[in-house]
């Protein structure tokens, strides 16, 4: 594969080319033979632990700056198309047709960085194994895509994430201003989402008796790391925190889709580049190892919670 055969237009249902214009990358996405305007497109490089997330043109294009970098590897370009024709899969009749089209070509070879020189927030993803595509696959996941989530689901999928917050933000906001934790008002601004998001949904922010087993269960786990300080919080923050400013866009669409509300907390929470810069300059090892054990503590929760009977289609 390179860039050059990334150009080849292949005629598939649904499809993606790329190109280089100068020191800018044009990604074209067309359905068909045509363009697909307005569509979310998602643009992974080397050495960057999130995607760059833009929505193509009138054309079908979307721009991004041309990946150099200093890692060699491959550059990942994906999006979601959806034809409004009705379709079956695994014997179910869905109303619309959604195809994932994806894309990868390398990127020019340069030496690889080692591992005493990665980015902390590399070696935090690595930890998280192939967690985040378990969570995909969960029964919450599993019905929101069905277009089968009720309301009465994504009050309780919100509700038992503000209790998690709300834990988090305590231990968070009292930590030692001297210890990089970064936290601050972007970050804080999530509650301030989620609370709305409550109140317009009319269940209101809950309180702890509200919480369900599970949920109690890890606000406990989370209540005692605080003795060994704040970096297991941050590990529960970093894994929440890093899924609505990513991967939550397209949750919060499907959510608009299906439920004509669409959660400000998956649309509108921000600022997750600026604070993985500052994730990276967590240099103390103990720190760090709190905060791997803190995510893998969310990932565990996120998914047991996740596949719930009370998330499954009724």
């Amino acid at each position: 594969a390179s860039l050059t055969a990334a150009a080849t237009v292949t005629k598939t249902p649904a499809e993606l080319l790329a190109r280089r214009d100068g020191e800018t990358l044009v990604v074209s996405v067309r359905q068909g033979g045509w363009p697909v305007a307005q569509t979310e497109v998602w643009v992974h490089t080397p050495g960057s632990d999130t995607p760059v997330s833009i929505r193509t043109d009138e054309l079908g294009e979307a721009r991004v700056t041309f990946p150099t970098g200093k890692i060699g590897g491959f550059v990942g370009v994906r999006a979601l198309v959806k034809e409004a024709k009705p379709g079956e899969a695994g014997g179910k009749k869905y109303p619309a047709v959604h195809r994932w089209a994806t894309l990868t070509f390398p990127n020019p070879a340069v030496p690889v960085a080692t591992a005493a020189n990665k980015p902390f927030s590399q070696i935090l993803r690595a930890s998280y194994a192939n967690n985040h595509e378990v969570v995909g696959a969960a029964a919450f996941n599993k019905t929101l895509f069905d277009g089968k989530l009720t309301k009465e689901q994504l009050s309780t999928h919100l509700q038992q994430r503000a209790l998690v917050h709300n834990e988090v933000h305590r231990i968070l906001s009292g930590a030692d201003p001297t210890k990089p934790v970064p936290y601050g008002a972007a970050q804080k601004n999530v509650l301030v989402l989620l609370a709305d998001d409550l109140t317009a949904l009319g269940s209101g922010v809950p309180t702890e008796a509200q919480a369900r087993p599970l949920t109690k269960s890890f606000l406990q786990e989370i209540r005692e790391s605080e003795r060994n300080g704040p970096y297991f919080a941050l590990g529960v923050q970093h894994v929440y925190y890093g899924g609505i400013t990513n991967g939550g866009r397209m949750i919060g669409e499907k959510i608009g889709e299906t439920l004509q509300f669409t959660p400000t907390y998956y649309a509108k929470s921000d600022g997750y580049q600026e604070y993985i810069a500052e994730v990276n300059k967590i240099a103390d090892p103990k720190a760090r190892a709190e905060m791997i054990r803190g995510g893998q503590a969310a990932y565990r929760y996120i998914i047991d919670s996740s596949n719930e009977e009370v998330f499954k289609a009724k």
